[in-house]
């Protein structure tokens, strides 16, 4: 059994753990697939990834908040949206997604990719059976109506450029009730990928802390008669084969950083789109 001290002493890991995920999350929360994992994806994450004090055993259990079950009405709305937003890229969009198999039926998951524009979150939320917790710049939510939308869809706010306790407690609340968490790790959109900022370190010490496999995804805007990722371009979304990381382990923050990097740069790697567009 553990002493007093020693309970206080995990506690305060915990904290800390969670703060360290806070800090390194920061603008990551407006709404990455390659190498790094073990065994499941394309290369060794083992060697070149993690966090020193955001360590796997720590911080998972820092958010005390679970993840709180849909209720049936919660679930039928999710459907309704669900079947809205998919009549509405069918009709003014060509989409194409492979590797949908790549999310897992059941258990924690973080879905990671890079951003283009808002319809993002919507692509992705349309193309996967479980629902998705997204992080979710503030902003987003002013708008009634779109706030109203990403809501039920799973998103939650996070304010850019501060340490978000809340934000957090809710991202480690959905992991250990077994949840999908979805995250922009580039912190916002990208239009230009030679312009691309850094990857933020969050997402991977979510994965680290939670124990929790990454899942790439990689979006891709083609054409159209009004330009990329406008009405009637063609879109490609490609689910890559889930990042498994050393939990085991700990890490650098500099390591953290590079896994980072070697998933997203996995996800622009993978951005040639479908052999074939639907009709």
């Amino acid at each position: 059994m553990t002493g007093a001290g020693g309970r206080e002493g995990a506690d305060a890991h915990e904290r800390e753990s969670a703060e360290g995920a806070a800090r390194g999350m920061e603008s990551a929360g407006s709404a990455s697939g390659a190498s790094g994992a073990r065994g499941e994806s394309a290369g060794s994450a083992a060697g070149a990834s993690g966090a020193r004090g955001e360590g796997a055993a720590g911080a998972h259990g820092a958010a005390e908040r679970e993840e709180p079950k849909d209720s049936a009405g919660g679930q039928r709305l999710l459907g309704v949206v669900r079947r809205m937003i998919a009549i509405f890229l069918a009709l003014f969009y060509r989409v194409s997604a492979e590797g949908r198999e790549n999310v897992p039926d059941s258990g924690a998951a973080i879905i990671c990719a890079n951003h283009v524009c808002f319809k993002d979150l919507l692509l992705i939320g349309a193309c996967v059976r479980r629902k998705v917790r997204w992080i979710a710049k503030a902003e987003l939510f002013r708008n009634p109506l779109f706030g109203a939308l990403i809501t039920a869809l799973g998103a939650f706010p996070v304010e850019r450029g501060a340490s978000d306790r809340s934000a957090v407690e809710t991202v480690y609340g959905v992991l250990r009730g077994g949840g999908v968490i979805g995250i922009f790790p580039e912190g916002g959109r990208v239009r230009d990928p030679a312009r691309r900022p850094r990857a933020k370190r969050g997402f991977v010490s979510f994965a680290l802390n939670a124990r929790a496999p990454l899942i790439p995804v990689s979006i891709k805007y083609v054409g159209g008669p009004f330009g990329p990722a406008r009405l009637f371009s063609r879109i490609h979304v490609s689910f890559g084969e889930k990042v498994v990381l050393d939990y085991g382990k700990k890490y650098e923050r500099a390591e953290l950083m590079a896994i980072g990097d070697e998933i997203m740069d996995g996800i622009y790697a993978r951005m040639d789109g479908p052999r074939e567009w639907p009709a």
